[in-house]
């Protein structure tokens, strides 16, 4: 009996050991995120990356999903690399961005400066251990260090430099107050669009583009024109109704990647016609509608992009259009919308 109680006694001292290491494990770990410009070719990808920073730590510290996310990006300036780097918990900013510059492009000093800063937003501790760990390049006690020597300090380069001056942004990246928060971009376009109403199938169109985008979510302007469609008035009339329309479309996304999401509201001047017929007028009323959009965007270069959008649009209200007195054309309930717009991004 006293057996089995010290067996039950060793499996709880076991499980609570297990217990202490998977807490201290979930509270230095995180979640990577990792973009680079297409003229930072010459940065480490991210598998690069999590080597350098698991040879700071001694430990690899990134995981598939966690509540923490660790946020580097790359970017290729008019001259140089620059690397952003903050932290996310919880959804909302944990900290500062850090902004680290290099005059080279060869992203070695730069990417060393990132897992240095990346290994102590992680664990703060890493710092003291790096700071205690003994170098080969240190002098001894009896050996003076000259100019010249090997041994002698050496200035921090370009990179191991922040725009925020001051040696505490080496510290977690928690500690530092937010500057900016979200980062927020804007973007502006112009494209053209086939579309099934309201004017009548096919009709060819032109929008403009004004996007503002904050983090992971953009809300966009969208000028639109249709110069016009035509369509045989309904029989027994003679004749045919021609519709153009000028309006606009307000659109609230959510983005993944080169993806999107969004959900529009559109409104609409209808400007309708008959033609062919004893007693020719115009005449305009206003279209309403709404529905989902899914889009894609390809990327061109550092400003420019591609982006191919489909919309399918319920009407508020279905619209019927007389000529001589009859109904000669009504405006479809539901339409759908193919279009492909090019962006720029000042």
């Amino acid at each position: 009996m006293a057996g089995r109680f010290q067996w039950f006694e060793r499996a709880l001292a076991i499980l609570a050991l297990c217990l202490v290491a998977s807490h201290a494990s979930a509270s230095q770990s995180a979640h990577l995120v990792y973009s680079r410009a297409a003229e930072a070719s010459a940065c480490p990808d991210e598998s690069g990356l999590r080597e350098a920073v698991a040879r700071r730590l001694g430990y690899d510290p990134f995981v598939l999903q966690s509540t923490r996310l660790l946020v580097v990006e790359i970017l290729a300036p008019e001259a140089g690399l620059k690397a952003r780097v903050y932290a996310i918990e919880n959804g909302d900013t944990a900290g500062g961005v850090r902004e680290l510059n290099s005059p080279a492009r060869d992203c070695k000093e730069l990417i060393a400066a990132v897992a240095l800063a990346i290994s102590i937003a992680i664990d703060p501790d890493a710092i003291d251990r790096v700071a205690d760990a003994p170098t080969a390049s240190a002098p001894s006690d009896t050996q003076e260090a000259r100019p010249d020597d090997e041994t002698a300090e050496k200035p921090p380069t370009a990179a191991a430099k922040s725009t925020e001056a001051a040696p505490l942004p080496l510290r977690a990246l928690a500690t530092v107050p937010a500057k900016g928060g979200l980062p927020v971009s804007g973007r502006v376009g112009a494209g053209a669009f086939l579309t099934s109403g309201p004017a009548p199938f096919p009709a060819l169109g032109a929008m403009l583009l004004g996007e503002a985008r904050i983090g992971d979510f953009s809300i966009g302007v969208e000028p639109r024109w249709v110069p016009g469609s035509t369509t045989n008035a309904r029989a027994p009339l003679s004749g045919s109704v021609r519709v153009s329309s000028l309006g606009g479309t307000l659109s609230p996304c959510y983005r993944l990647g080169p993806w999107a999401g969004c959900y529009q509201v559109e409104a609409a001047r209808l400007k309708v016609s008959g033609e062919g017929v004893s007693e020719p007028r115009s005449d305009t009323t206003f279209w309403l509608g709404h529905g989902p959009r899914v889009a894609y965007s390809f990327e061109l270069g550092r400003h420019l992009a591609l982006t191919a959008r489909l919309d399918a649009l319920l009407a508020v209200q279905q619209i019927s259009l007389e000529l001589s007195g009859a109904d000669a054309f009504d405006t479809p309930r539901a339409l759908i919308r193919i279009g492909v717009d090019l962006d720029f991004d000042p």
